[in-house]
C-alpha cells in the first residue's frame, strides 16, 4: 500500500472511531456553531488606578477602562469609547451635572489596540489632555460609554479625586 493509501485509510479509521453524536469543531475561531463559547465583553468598569496626572506642565486624565467577559475576566474588545468628565454645579437649591470635557476614542484597528491596551493591568489606558481653564473639583465624575463593533453598549462611571 502506498503512503497516500495508508494516509487515507488512517483518516477513515479515525473518523469511524469518533463517539456517536460527536461534533468536529471548525478550524475557524470566528465560527458561530451552537454550543461553542466565544468570549465577548458583557460589562466594563473604570479601573481604580484612573487618576489625574501632570504631563508637560498640564493636567492629564489617565483613564483606565476594563472590559469584562461573562466570567468577570478582563478582555479586549473592538468598538468606540466616549469619555466624559462631569462636575456637579449648584443651580438654586439643586445640583446639576456640568460637562467639563469629552473625548471619543476608536478601538477598531489592531494599531488602536496596540496603542491603548496595557498588558500589565489588562486595561485600556487613555491619556486625555485637559485645558488649564477648567479644573475639576471634588465632585468630579468620570462617565464612560463603550459601543462594541457589534452594537452592544456598556456604561461605567467613577468619582475622581481632584488633582
Amino acid at each position: 500500500m502506498s503512503k497516500f493509501g495508508m494516509t487515507v485509510a488512517a483518516a477513515a479509521l479515525l473518523a469511524a472511531c469518533q463517539p456517536k453524536g460527536a461534533t468536529t469543531l471548525s478550524a475557524d475561531p470566528a465560527s458561530s456553531q451552537a454550543g461553542v463559547w466565544q468570549p465577548v465583553a458583557t460589562t466594563m468598569r473604570v479601573y481604580p488606578a484612573s487618576r489625574f496626572a501632570a504631563a508637560g506642565g498640564k493636567v492629564v486624565l489617565e483613564a483606565r477602562i476594563e472590559l469584562l467577559d461573562e466570567m468577570g475576566d478582563s478582555i479586549k474588545g473592538a468598538g468606540r469609547f466616549h469619555v466624559s468628565l462631569m462636575d456637579k454645579q449648584r443651580e438654586g437649591l439643586s445640583q446639576v451635572d456640568r460637562q467639563l470635557y469629552t473625548w471619543d476614542v476608536s478601538l477598531l484597528s489592531l494599531t488602536d489596540q496596540q496603542r491603548y491596551y496595557d498588558t500589565v493591568t489588562r486595561t485600556y489606558l487613555f491619556r486625555l489632555k485637559m485645558d488649564e481653564q477648567v479644573q475639576p473639583s471634588h465632585d468630579t465624575r468620570l462617565k464612560v460609554t463603550f459601543t462594541s463593533a457589534h452594537g452592544r453598549t456598556f456604561q461605567a462611571h467613577s468619582v475622581m479625586k481632584s488633582p
